[in-house]
Formats: C-alpha cells, sequence, structure tokens
C-alpha cells in the first residue's frame, strides 16, 4: 500500500534558551489548533535538550550558541543553515505544501491553509510571508514563509542572504532578500491591538510572529536601530519581556485581544468608546 503524501511539511528552526521549551508547547499547541494533516521537522541551533520536541522530527542541529550573538549578519548565517537543511528534508520527504517558522511564530487562524491558497491563486503568487515595513523591510521574511509544493524547487526559490534597499534607502544583507517580491503575496501587520510596535505581531491575521522571541537582552533590530520609534518607546526589553509572560500565561486570551473580534460589531463599538 503506498504512503500517502503529507498535505503540509511545517519546519521550524529553535534556538537554544530558557524560553526554547515554551516555544515549542506554543508553536505545536497552535500548530494543532488552526492546520490540518501536517508533519513537523525542526532543526536545532545550539545544544537544546531534544526530549522537548515530543511531537516532532528533529533533522538537524548545530553546536552553536547562537541566542547569544548580538550581531545581526551571524544570526542571519546561522538562520541560514537551519533553514537550507529543513529545505533539503522538504525536497527528500515530499508534500503537497510548505510552511517555513521562526520558533516565535505560528499560525492562529484556524484552517488558514486554504484561505491563504485561495488568495495565493487568485493573485497568481508562489509564496506568503510576512513583509515587515515596522520594521522597515520590504522583502519576504522567512519567519512565516508559505510555499505552494510546486514552487519549492522553482528557478527564482532561493533562501540565500541576500541585499536588499529598506524603506530608508539602506542595504540590508538577511534571508528572504532573495526572494522576488514578485511572487509573494504579501502578510501585512493586522493587530487590532498593537502593544509594540515591532513585538507581538500578528500578519495577514493569519500568523503570530513574537520578533526576536530568543535574542540576547539589547538586540536592536533595524526599525529599533534607526530610532524611527525613540519619540515615543525606548523600553522596548521591558516591553519584550511582559508580552512573554502575558503569551506564556494566557496564549489564547492573549492572541484573541490582539486580533480583536472583527464579527462582533458590538465589541467593536464598545472597544472605540472605551479607547
Amino acid at each position: 500500500m503506498l504512503k500517502s503524501r503529507n498535505k503540509l511539511l511545517v519546519g521550524s528552526v529553535f534556538v537554544s534558551g530558557e524560553r526554547t521549551r515554551t516555544w515549542y508547547n506554543l508553536q505545536i499547541e497552535f500548530l494543532k489548533k488552526t492546520t490540518q494533516s501536517f508533519k513537523h521537522l525542526v532543526f536545532l541551533n545550539g545544544e537544546t535538550d531534544r526530549s522537548i520536541f515530543t511531537e516532532s522530527e528533529i533533522v538537524g542541529s548545530q553546536d552553536h550558541d547562537a541566542v547569544k550573538i548580538l550581531n545581526g549578519n551571524a544570526q542571519s548565517s546561522n538562520h541560514l543553515v537551519g533553514l537550507k537543511c529543513l529545505y533539503d528534508n522538504f525536497m527528500r520527504i515530499g508534500a503537497d505544501h510548505y510552511l517555513f517558522l521562526d520558533c516565535d511564530c505560528f499560525p492562529i487562524k484556524k484552517d488558514w491553509m486554504p484561505w491563504l491558497l485561495n488568495m495565493m491563486h487568485n493573485k497568481h503568487k508562489g509564496i506568503a510571508a510576512p513583509i515587515r515595513t515596522e520594521n522597515l523591510d520590504v522583502f519576504p521574511h522567512p519567519s512565516a514563509l508559505f510555499v505552494r509544493g510546486h514552487c519549492l524547487n522553482a528557478d527564482w526559490f532561493d533562501l540565500a542572504i541576500g541585499e536588499v534597499a529598506n524603506l530608508m534607502g539602506t542595504g540590508v544583507w538577511d534571508v528572504g532578500g532573495k526572494l522576488g517580491m514578485k511572487w509573494c503575496y504579501p502578510l501585512l501587520r493586522t493587530n487590532y491591538f498593537n502593544p509594540h510596535p515591532i513585538f507581538s505581531a500578528v500578519y495577514g491575521h493569519a500568523f503570530y510572529h513574537h520578533t526576536c522571541g530568543t535574542r540576547p537582552k539589547g538586540m536592536v533590530t533595524r526599525g529599533m536601530g534607526d530610532g524611527i520609534f525613540n519619540h515615543f518607546v525606548n523600553n522596548h526589553w521591558a516591553i519584550e519581556e511582559m508580552l512573554f509572560n502575558e503569551l506564556a500565561t494566557y496564549p489564547d486570551k492573549f492572541i484573541s485581544r490582539l486580533i480583536g473580534d472583527y464579527d462582533n460589531l458590538s465589541q467593536v463599538k464598545n472597544d472605540l468608546l472605551m479607547s
């Protein structure tokens, strides 16, 4: 009897650290809530307790204390090693479609894949990913990179680090830089509640990305480093810590607050009156 083909292969790059177990549990919990028929692969960046990943297949690792690195280019290089390993295993195993995730990112919209496939089909797009304009980025970011099956081995699909000019006109080197916007359905930030301009992002009302969920305190994103938020926020890491604790303790309640309740117009009205 022939083995049935996977509908979706999900691959995540996990970084060692004290939050690893929490991120894994959150990611698996929300994948199971929102996604039908998937297989989960994991690449480990740094020395990590492998017993954490009870519902996934570990397909690769590298001995690197990535959680302590402040250099963005080095972080991108480490991330790329994991993405390439996941890509090779995606090609080896095969599936109808593929999803690359950061460890602090996961889908939050129930049955997101049929909806997203329909939108991509209508717009003739082969991939979907966050376009993090709040971070000055204008390229598909692989924190949540969804790939239609036939595009994984397309000539234009390239995970290598590439240079792209950001919204300030500055050259940025990062994974995803070689993925052209021509092929990408953009997942824009859609937070109903925005507790921070970078952290706790909702993209396309379908994916949550915490951002810097495993980074050392003091790490700055491109948006932070350019000073575009300095006139109204500078205690970034104190806010991040509070947001992480809230998410870890009350995940459903926290996500619900971020996305709002657009089906309940009376609730939207009350929120507006109270704001």
